[in-house]
């Protein structure tokens, strides 16, 4: 007798609605809900059929081909906006994008608009570790002096500020007190 292997319920029914749910442009937590089956599920069939990940990186790119076409008339084409003067409305203005237009281009070829984020990032993480290094080279050479660990070292506080006078040494409130006579014997005319 054949031993008969339980599905998952994911056939080929369900996958394709998964991939019109997909192209809609719903999440894939969402498709997997209005299909019945987990993200977990529909992962490992993406995993292990090849069809089915082709089909489902298609759904994909076709949900976002509208958003990059409205990026693309934004940026190049312009949006049309009202103008209001005075409460009253004057007239039409094209308005463009140019960071979106920027960002087409980047996500388009990266390699030739890409920004200097990266090298700059990468800049930052050289300089760091170089200061990194010079720091244990200081520590290694404390050590051999004696100093043998953080609790050796005395630290030393810098003296209070010396109050000088009455006031501290505020001469604001100094001059206040000489222009209204506060504090002295003598009063005023």
């Amino acid at each position: 007798m054949a031993r008969m292997t339980r599905g998952d319920g994911f056939g080929e029914e369900r996958k394709r609605l998964f991939c019109a749910a997909l192209r809609q442009g719903y999440p894939v937590l969402d498709a997997c809900a209005l299909v019945g089956i987990s993200n977990r599920t529909a992962y490992n069939h993406r995993g292990k059929d090849p069809a089915f990940a082709r089909d489902w990186d298609l759904a994909r790119r076709v949900s976002t081909l509208p958003l990059e076409l409205v990026a693309f008339q934004r940026a190049v084409d312009g949006v049309e906006e009202p103008v209001f003067a005075y409460g009253r409305f004057s007239h039409m203005r094209v308005r463009y994008s140019d960071p979106l237009l920027a960002r087409l281009l980047i996500a388009d070829q990266p390699e030739k608009f890409g920004t200097a984020g990266g090298r700059r990032s990468a800049k930052r993480l050289k300089q760091l570790a170089r200061r990194v290094e010079a720091l244990e080279r200081r520590l290694e050479a404390s050590q051999m002096r004696g100093v043998r660990s953080a609790e050796a070292v005395k630290v030393v506080k810098p003296p209070a500020p010396r109050r000088r006078g009455r006031d501290g040494g505020n001469w604001r409130l100094a001059a206040a007190r000489r222009r209204l006579r506060i504090g002295s014997d003598e009063r005023g005319p």
